[in-house]
């Protein structure tokens, strides 16, 4: 179908999802599906396969559109457990964010146009769920409470190796854990050495082609590394996004350095993120819409299913 056809049959396409949902969902008597403190009613659901048809022409089943509303109120759900409320006001100003810095107008009016006149529809089922999950993803490479468990790691292996140095590797070893080799160069960035029987005889030659990705990771952990003595271990852990490294300077060379590194991950934000909604009942009021959840979504069996 070419694109103009689609723009002429695209607003039919959402009204007969739309009526087919209703169908299905006859009126807002009762409750589709509880997550937490929030609901979904026939008519909320109906309009989120509307949504979805926009994007997704044929796709706006119910077991779709209920996983987009279960995942995005299972976020708000766990942001708030966190102490982070997304309140009314908040949807407000995602809604004003979006319409702000859309790239796609059309697409954006067509959206709207599901909800028509009905703003808090629009808030409470067009822009919180996926808001939410965004707001937690931020959430979660901010916070320290999911790192914790890997700063601790990360602390404990750091005073065992801080005064024997040369244990290092050994020391890591000897607890489960795998050191990693890595050349850290100003313009060639963090390159991985391997098959290197002397870390201590590396030349910055040796490290083979450059990665401009990383040079900037590299420039900055140059810098916490000046003055540090070689053979030493540096005397805090380091954070980044998705860990805590404890190091230690093998040798300088030229325009870098050798280190040695032990990285404590934090959990990925998957297990992190289902983990939290483990703690957060979901109850789905119609058993056939249930098993189609069940059987669709791959996640499902991470849900805390009443």
């Amino acid at each position: 179908m070419n694109p103009t056809a689609f723009r002429i049959l695209g607003p039919a396409v959402v009204l007969l999802a739309a009526v087919a949902a209703v169908f299905l969902y006859p009126t807002d008597d009762g409750i589709v599906a509880e997550i937490g403190p929030h609901v979904v009613t026939p008519r909320q659901l109906a309009l989120r396969q509307a949504h979805v048809e926009v994007y997704y022409p044929g796709s706006g089943k119910p077991e779709t559109a209920l996983a987009q509303l279960v995942q995005g109120y299972l976020a708000a759900a766990v942001l708030e457990r966190q102490g982070v409320r997304l309140d009314r006001s908040t949807w407000v100003a995602e809604d004003e964010r979006i319409a702000r810095q859309t790239r796609d107008a059309e697409t954006l009016a067509r959206l709207r146009g599901v909800y028509g006149d009905d703003t808090e529809s629009w808030l409470y089922v067009g822009v919180l769920p996926d808001f939410a999950q965004s707001r937690a993803f931020k959430y979660y490479r901010s916070a320290r409470q999911p790192g914790e468990a890997a700063k601790s790691g990360a602390s404990t292996f750091l005073d065992g190796v801080v005064q024997t140095p040369t244990a290092f590797a050994a020391t890591a070893r000897r607890q489960g854990l795998e050191p990693a080799t890595l050349l850290v160069h100003e313009k060639k960035g963090l390159l991985p050495l391997v098959d290197i029987e002397s870390p201590a005889e590396v030349t910055a030659d040796m490290a083979g082609e450059e990665d401009p990705a990383t040079a900037e990771a590299a420039r900055l952990l140059l810098e916490r590394l000046a003055g540090q003595p070689d053979g030493s271990v540096y005397p805090r852990t380091l954070e980044t996004p998705d860990g805590f490294n404890v190091v230690r300077l093998v040798r300088r060379v030229p325009g870098g350095a050798v280190i040695e590194l032990v990285e404590f991950a934090k959990p990925s934000y998957g297990d992190w993120f289902w983990k939290e909604a483990a703690e957060i009942p979901v109850r789905i009021g119609d058993r056939e819409l249930e098993e189609a959840f069940r059987a669709a979504v791959s996640w499902s069996q991470a849900v805390n299913l009443q």
